[in-house]
């Protein structure tokens, strides 16, 4: 099991993370004391998400491309997919945290203030799967330079199989956010600073 605990500040204490209590639980005194023979945090070692040295190959639409080569991925055929260049040139990762991020920007704020607008506005989007709410309320920042209208179906298609996994789109919104705050990197975007750990 992996786990995204939150860095740590000057004091060895965690950051304001959705895993927070899981880290300060692991350096719990009681678990980690001369009754055990290994202390708990002495198991907890590094996890490498992604590879490190550009070992690893994208492959869509009968396109490969060699992951961190330092070159621009290729658009995978996305116009054969009938994507418009406009999202082309936009960016998935783009997209995807144009849609995701301010409600993450809401959370994170609720979990510093212990405040609770930002959850209550996401609950009155809980009805939502990612897709529909896709498809039916958001609207694309100015930023993207996009139409300024909810994104089509095929838009969406692309951007959840370059995103994520097939389905994926169909779980809540509320879900996709909480999965965000907990892994906090999706795209371009990072939502919190994150230190991927496992146990030996």
């Amino acid at each position: 099991m992996r786990y995204p605990l939150p860095a740590k500040d000057s004091d060895g204490n965690y950051k304001t993370g959705v895993m927070k209590r899981l880290g300060e639980l692991i350096d719990y005194s009681k678990l980690n004391d001369s009754s055990f023979d290994t202390p708990l945090k002495a198991k907890l070692i590094d996890y490498h998400v992604e590879a490190r040295a550009g070992g690893t190959f994208l492959y869509f639409n009968n396109e490969r491309y060699r992951a961190f080569s330092g070159t621009s991925p290729p658009d995978f055929s996305a116009c054969e997919m009938g994507v418009e260049p406009d999202y082309v040139n936009a960016g998935i990762g783009n997209i995807v945290g144009d849609v995701i991020d301010p409600f993450v920007r809401m959370i994170m704020k609720d979990l510093e203030q212990h405040t609770h607008e930002g959850w209550d506005i996401l609950k009155k989007n809980d009805a939502f799967s990612l897709r529909t709410y896709m498809s039916l309320k958001y609207i694309p920042s100015p930023s993207l330079e996009l139409p300024p209208v909810h994104l089509p179906a095929n838009v969406i298609d692309w951007c959840e199989t370059f995103d994520s996994s097939t389905g994926s789109y169909d779980r809540s919104l509320t879900e996709q956010v909480l999965d965000l705050l907990a892994f906090g990197k999706a795209g371009s975007q990072t939502y919190s600073e994150v230190e991927w750990k496992c146990f030996e």
